[in-house]
């Protein structure tokens, strides 16, 4: 009798255990790996910002760090159970220790994900608020952040960047967590590294200007499949196809000065690059492919002195072709054609011959089919690290 009592007793204690247990995680929401998220409680996110530090090439032609400065941080909170943005939450010149800037957010959803944005209006967002993700994820950035107040020329201290998550890890009290974001810049970096000249006719040519043609104007802020924790932009090809293309020399509306380099009173020297900050660009027809156009005066035995304007066209990350003439080196993502957020495109170039007339080019006539290719490129495509630093504001 006793025995029984004591198992009795015994079984009781399991049955209360059990259903202290039941209510108790019947009060927290988990997911995502998140520890405890609770209903109708504000919680506090601390974020960590990051660059994205993986190793690549850098150039003594830009101030050192200048294109992973950060001026200005939006944080977006977003919530997967109402599918709407819930908060945004905005700093100008962050603090930036060790590559990292925290962040602290407050938030009410127990399902959320976090964007980030620098480097962008700081009102970028705000028509996103209360609305759904794909509002957010349509909004477009403008490549005119990247311009400097002269109009004339591109800074490297102002690249738009984005990244994401949506992993939350316990933080030091029960609604208190942490997160961590990559930043990737949005952009590309295209640099010409050199031009040289191999005449078999005893030509020459003489560089006027360096511009970039079929530039994207802009580009969304977040493509359908966010992989800033995968720490590449290699599957980062969902920017908007087609936005509108702008070039940086030639005669049409779509002109923008700052996407061109002219060389008319300062020659040309392989010893300074040109640099472009361009965005993603995905699309496979050459009329509407990123290119880089150099201009310049030819002179052989049918054009003398003072010679003729004559353009040397090449798509940035066009195909090896079948003659050699387009070679690379380290080739992520090489030969495909695609601009890419968050790479380099280095470029030399070395011209053979006489290049195409203006109306050629304005009428996007392929080199290449036309028989007119008289330039031979090595190309260079690789990561671009991103080791972000503070904006200082006198």
């Amino acid at each position: 009798m006793k025995i029984m009592k004591k198992l009795s007793v015994f079984l009781m204690g399991i049955f209360a255990l059990t259903m202290m247990a039941s209510c108790s995680s019947s009060d927290d929401s988990s997911t995502g790996g998140v520890p405890s998220l609770k209903e109708g409680i504000t919680k506090t996110l601390t974020l960590k910002i990051a660059g994205n530090s993986t190793t690549g090439r850098a150039s003594a032609a830009v101030a050192a760090g200048s294109e992973a400065t950060i001026n200005e941080l939006i944080v977006v909170i977003y919530d997967n159970d109402l599918d709407k943005i819930e908060g945004i939450s905005k700093v100008t010149s962050p603090t930036v220790e060790s590559n990292t800037i925290t962040q602290t957010v407050h938030f009410n959803t127990t399902k959320p994900s976090v964007f980030v944005l620098a480097n962008v209006p700081m009102n970028s967002a705000d028509a996103a608020l209360g609305h759904n993700l794909a509002t957010f994820k349509g909004l477009l950035a403008n490549l005119d952040v990247t311009v400097a107040g002269d109009g004339l020329t591109q800074i490297a201290n102002h690249l738009p960047m984005v990244g994401s998550t949506s992993t939350l890890s316990a933080g030091a009290s029960e609604n208190a967590f942490t997160a961590s974001v990559t930043l990737h810049r949005m952009v590309a970096r295209v640099v010409l590294n050199s031009i040289t000249t191999n005449f078999s006719n005893g030509g020459s040519f003489t560089v006027t200007d360096v511009f970039m043609k079929n530039v994207n104007s802009e580009c969304s802020f977040m493509h359908s499949d966010i992989a800033a924790e995968a720490g590449t932009f290699a599957t980062l090809k969902g920017f908007p196809t087609v936005q509108t293309l702008v070039d940086g020399l030639m005669a049409d509306t779509n002109n923008k000065a700052w996407l061109a380099n002219s060389y008319a009173t300062t020659p040309w020297s392989n010893s300074t690059p040109a640099y472009f900050y361009v965005f993603p660009n995905n699309n496979t027809i050459f009329a509407q492919q990123t290119q880089i156009v150099i201009k310049g005066k030819y002179i052989d035995n049918d054009n003398p002195s003072p010679g003729v304007d004559r353009y040397y066209v090449a798509v940035v990350n066009r195909a090896p072709d079948a003659e050699g003439k387009i070679t690379y080196t380290d080739n992520p993502d090489a030969g495909t054609g695609a601009i890419i957020g968050n790479r380099i495109y280095e470029i030399s170039v070395t011209i053979t011959g006489e290049g195409q007339d203006e109306t050629d080019v304005e009428a996007d006539v392929d080199p290449i089919p036309a028989g007119q290719n008289n330039v031979e490129l090595t190309v260079n495509v690789a990561e671009w690290p991103v080791a972000i630093r503070q904006s200082v504001k006198f």
